[in-house]
This record gives structure tokens, sequence and C-alpha cells, in this order.
């Protein structure tokens, strides 16, 4: 019974071979007495790198033991215009006789890679009587070129006289891919600290108060004044006995119904709201250095936005009354007159009412507060909250709660509509929370006024939704103006669109093979 050898070769760095004695003619066709077997041979594509395997099977007196068999594998470019090869490690059986004299070449030769007689990675003896298993597997760096080579293995049989005889056996004419993955880019978005502010807070108010007959008196018992009043009271109450407010103002203007006289309706707005701020200073004591008292005699700009929000009839004629007719040319006797006075008569019941009015408005500052206090005060008042206190509260219940969203994406640009730093927050949660559009519309918003056209946050996030969108120059073009305005994580994005602008390439090539 034949014995049989199995040697294994695995992860084997890869080297250039060229043998001289590959160009050798053949000259003995009887030299070649063994036979070969390849199975298993195979390429494929494992991450970056290339693996080739196969098995060789080798029959008793494959060589004589004067001969020698190279076995060298080579990648060959797989379309006639490259012609890109890479030889591979190679493997030598020698007989007994051709042993000695190779391991005495090899000796001679030393570390010269260069040489025809470089020592090979595996050297085996094989006998006439056994039967030899080889097992090679090598990995080597994958480039762009070896998706389409093709995979040789020559066989090269040399006698004691150098005579040679060359084989090539093909064994693989195509790489067996990875499914290719896309990336996907992991660009930073840009969040922004708010800055300490003071809180400067406003109380607004109307007070349609009713007036006896050419009087400016406030009285509480007259018509329906009681609750008006009382609803006054209660709101200024709440801020001037609020420990954490100090008033800084109040601001009081009259307004009449352009209905009468001028001079009258002058007189009236003016003593009235000077009637409200005599109340105000009485009920609370209120030093008179606080107060700022005006008046409008004949309010028209409310008048218009009345009418505007109606559906009475003759609206629009109305409204180009009072665009294109002065109020000293004969504008209220042209709405009089307009449609027998009909929508005149209306707006004296349903609208001018409306106009008599006195307007107040309750400047005050609160204090800061911790936050375990911010906490505590979010559920009853938020509006004394600054927006550092909000984000501060907000990253205190950490990404992904439901308070974190709400505060970033309600609170705060509730109370900071128009806010770069409230809308920037706001688009970055947007965009991890994979709503970019959203997060465009809020950008885009703010992205044409200053100071928002040029921060770098603006400019970095508005990078990261066109590079989630594929869109890679407009990102780029974004990020490097970022960079340039001083945005750390628009240089780190610019590097994830060179990686994506890469791996976008890889792909083409992917589909292409």
């Amino acid at each position: 019974m034949k014995r049989m050898k199995r040697f294994h070769i695995s992860h084997i760095p890869a080297v250039f071979f060229l043998l001289a004695a590959l160009s050798l003619p053949a000259q003995n066709k009887d030299l070649y007495k063994g036979r070969l077997q390849v199975e298993s041979a195979g390429l494929k594509q494992e991450g970056d790198s290339l693996l080739l395997s196969f098995s060789v099977h080798i029959q008793g007196q494959a060589v004589t033991g004067s001969q020698s068999m190279l076995l060298i594998p080579e990648l060959r470019a797989g379309n006639n215009t490259d012609s890109k090869t890479l030889t591979l490690p190679y493997i030598l059986i020698d007989g007994d006789e051709r042993q000695k004299l190779n391991e005495r070449s090899f000796a001679l030769a030393g570390a010269d890679k260069r040489s025809a007689y470089h020592r090979p990675q595996m050297h085996v003896n094989t006998r006439q009587s056994t039967d030899t298993t080889l097992l090679y597997k090598l990995k080597i760096p994958y480039e762009s070129w070896l998706g389409s080579a093709r995979f040789v293995l020559y066989q090269q049989v040399t006698g004691y006289r150098q005579e040679s005889r060359l084989y090539a056996l093909s064994l693989s004419d195509k790489v067996e891919m990875e499914a290719y993955v896309p990336y996907q880019a992991s660009p930073a978005v840009s969040f922004l600290v708010p800055d300490r502010e003071t809180k400067a807070r406003q109380l607004r108010g109307k007070a349609f108060l009713d007036f006896q007959a050419d009087s400016s008196h406030i009285d509480p018992g007259f018509s329906r004044n009681a609750p008006k009043l009382a609803r006054i009271s209660q709101a200024v109450s709440d801020v001037k006995n609020n420990p954490d407010a100090v008033i800084t103002g109040l601001f009081i203007e009259g307004y009449a119904s352009p209905d009468g006289l001028y001079a009258t309706n002058e007189r009236l707005s003016k003593e009235r709201s000077l009637a409200l701020r005599d109340y105000l200073k009485t009920k609370f004591g209120f030093d008179g250095g606080l107060f700022k008292v005006s008046h409008v005699a004949e309010d028209w700009d409310g008048l218009v936005v009345q009418v505007q929000a109606s559906g009475m009839e003759y609206r629009d004629k109305v409204l180009e009354i009072i665009a294109t007719t002065g109020i000293t040319a004969g504008r209220e006797v042209a709405l009089m007159r307009l449609a027998n006075g009909a929508p005149y008569r209306q707006m004296l019941r349903e609208i001018f009412p409306e106009l008599r009015r006195v307007e107040y408005r309750v400047d005050y500052t609160v204090r800061d507060y911790t936050l375990e206090e911010s906490k505590s005060l979010f559920s009853r008042k938020p509006e004394d909250l600054s927006q550092l206190e909000l984000y501060n509260l907000a990253r205190s219940y950490g990404k992904g709660t439901k308070e974190y969203t709400d505060i970033l994406l309600e609170a705060i640009p509730g109370y900071y509509p128009g806010d770069v730093t409230a809308n920037v927050n706001a688009a970055a949660l947007l965009i991890e929370n994979g709503e970019p559009n959203s997060a465009g519309r809020l950008l885009d918003r703010i992205a044409g006024t200053a100071p928002g056209g040029n921060h770098p946050a603006v400019l970095n996030n508005l990078g990261v939704i066109r590079l989630l969108a594929g869109e890679l120059d407009e990102a780029e073009a974004l990020f490097n103006r970022a960079k340039t305005a001083g945005s750390e994580e628009a240089a780190r994005n610019l590097e994830e669109v060179a990686v994506k602008r890469a791996d976008n390439q890889k792909m083409e090539r992917y589909k292409n093979r």
C-alpha cells in the first residue's frame, strides 16, 4: 500500500519571483514520467485581501531521483489590454539526488531573492513509491486589477543537465467576489452650547375697559370693568410676587377707533392710557419711573388687520380705500359712502369696539437656576428658563429620552424661534433621528439670515444632509466653508467625503467587473 504525505502552506507573504529556467526550451519529452492532479482551486476576495488556494496531488514516480519539479502559481490580468502579472511563491519537489544539488545552490545563493536559485517557500522530497498531497493557501493584498485576474499554475520539470519541460495549467479565470456593501458615511453633526444670557422676559396684555361718557377715569364698578381689571391685576401680581423676578419697566399704550373727531380720539386714547397707569401705580405701589406711556389717536393699522381677517362684504374695496386715500383727504367719508354706508355700519358694530383698548407690557428679569431647580420649574414655568438652562436640562436626561427630544425639538425652538443655536441643535437632532429633510427646512430658514448664513455649524449640518443624500460635491463645498469658519466637525467630515468617494469608485468597478 502506498504511503501518502500531506503538506500545508497558509498565509505566506507574497513575493515576486522570476525563474530563469522557465525560458529554456524543453529538450526531452520523456523526462517527465509522473502525474499531477490539481483540485479545489479558487480565487476569492475577502475584504482587502485575495485568497488563492489549490490542492495538488502528486503521484509516485512524478520525479526521479535526479529531477526537480517546480509548481509556480501566477496571476495574470484577465483582459487583453492589461499585461499585469503577479508571480507567487513557488513549491519545489525534488528527488533524492536532486535535492542535494538544490540545497547546495540555495546555500550559495544565500538571501539573494533575485537569484534563480532563491529558496522556495516549501521544499519537498518525494520518492518513487510515495504519493504526496500539497495544500496551498495564500493571502495577498487585493488590488483592483485582481478582480478579473486568471489563476495559472506553471509546472516545470528539470533534470541534471538543466533540461526542462514547462507545462501551464489554467486553474481559475474568475475571482469569487464578496457581495459589496456600500460604505455608510457616519458624519459628525454640530451641536452648539447656548450662551449665558440675561433672562429678560415680557408679559403682554390688552384691556378693553369701559368708560362713562366723556370720562377717562377707571371705575371698577362700572359696566364689565371688574372682571377685566381682575385679569390685569392677577397677571401683574404673578410677576410682582415672583421672588425670582425683578420688574424693570411697564409700558402702556392707549388706542382709539378711527370713527369720530380726530382731536377727541387723541384726547381719549391719551387719557385712558394714563388712567391705567394711575390704576396700576396706586394698586401695586409701583414707582412712577418704571412707566412709559404712549397713545395712538386712530388705530388704522389695527383696522386693516381686523378687516383682512374678517369675511365682510366689500372687504377688498374697504382695504383699497384705506390704502389709497389719506386720513386728511377724506378717507373716513369715502368709507361712509361705500355701498350706501353698509360696510361702515358693520365696522362700527363689529370691529371698532375691538380697537378701543389699552395695551400693557411688563418687562422683568429672572434669576438663574440650578439643574435641580430647572427640573422642577420646567413643568410649571418653562418660560422662565434660559436656553442654556433648557439645553443643560435636556442633556441631563440623555440622548434618546423623550425629555431630551421634547426640549430640543419643541421647547427651545418654541421660545427661541429665530435663534441660530436653537435651530442648529434641533436640526442636528433631526439628522441623528433620520429626518434630514425636516432638518434641512430648519437650516434653510436661518441660512438666509445673518449670522446664520456663514455660521460654521449651519454650514456643517447642511453639508451632512448633502453627504447623506450622496451629493458629495455639494457636501465637500459646504464642509470646506465650515472648516474655514472654524468647524472641527467639518474637518472630520471631509475625510468621510473622501472615503465615500473612493468607495463609490470601488462600487463602480464591482458592478462593471
